[in-house]
C-alpha cells in the first residue's frame, strides 16, 4: 500500500534507471570523505605511536637488564682484597660483555 506524502517524490515507473543513477550519485558523492580520510589518518598515528613506544620499551628494558647486571657485578667485586684500579679494570671488562 502506497500512501501519497507531498513531501516524497512520486516513485518512478522504471526502477533500474533509477538505480543507476542512484549508484552514480552515491559513488559521487563527496560528503563522507572526509570522515574516511580523518579515520584513516587517526589510525595510522596511532599505529605509529605504538609501534614506537613498544620499540622504545624493549630498548629500555634490555638497557635496564645490562645496568642491573653490570650492578650485581660491581656488588661481588666490592670488599675484596683487590687494589680498586684491578676491581675497576675487572668490572668494566665484565660489563662489556654484556
Amino acid at each position: 500500500m502506497y500512501i501519497f506524502d507531498p513531501r516524497m517524490p512520486e516513485r518512478p515507473a522504471d526502477n533500474s534507471k533509477n538505480l543507476f543513477s542512484r549508484v552514480r550519485t552515491f559513488l559521487g558523492d563527496e560528503s563522507g570523505m572526509v570522515t574516511v580520510d580523518f579515520v584513516v589518518l587517526t589510525s595510522a598515528i596511532v599505529v605509529t605511536a605504538v609501534v614506537t613506544v613498544i620499540s622504545i620499551g624493549e630498548g629500555v628494558t634490555t638497557a635496564n637488564d645490562r645496568t642491573a647486571k653490570c650492578l650485581s657485578i660491581q656488588a661481588k667485586m666490592y670488599g675484596k682484597d683487590i687494589p680498586y684500579q684491578k676491581q675497576l679494570k675487572r668490572i668494566r671488562r665484565r660489563c662489556a660483555r654484556l
